[in-house]
């Protein structure tokens, strides 16, 4: 069976991010136009949800640390991030979450999470 495409997993959650949206400082889109810290870090959250099983581990939340937060320009050489620590970030705060519906759209379509291949130019 074939592996879901970028584009399913942000169908699936769409939902998710509507609601996150829906609270007060939560998941802004922000002055120098950073948007959506889940949909920008998509291919690599689904790159880290094919390492565990349930819940998100200390080794995944460790893994957006290091490849996804490190690459944000809000946080500072020294791993500081306004953002995560106002709790404005949706990735961060919702990252258990994210992986969640990751996890379940791979489920859905009965096949193992695998790294996320790129797009495709006609799947759009």
């Amino acid at each position: 069976m074939e592996h879901p495409s970028l584009s399913e997993y942000q169908d699936a959650l769409r939902e998710l991010l509507l609601s996150m949206m829906q609270h007060p400082g939560a998941c802004r889109l922000h002055p120098r136009g950073a948007g959506c810290r889940v949909l920008w870090a998509l291919p690599q959250l689904v790159d880290i949800a094919a390492t565990g099983q349930g819940d998100p581990s200390a080794a995944e939340k460790e893994a957006i640390r290091t490849q996804i937060c490190s690459r944000c320009e809000y946080q500072d050489a020294n791993g500081h991030c306004p953002l995560r620590m106002s709790g404005q970030c949706c990735l961060s705060r919702e990252e258990g979450r994210v992986i969640a519906v990751i996890r379940r759209v791979s489920r859905l379509r009965h096949v193992p999470l695998e790294p996320a291949a790129p797009e495709r130019s006609g799947d759009q």
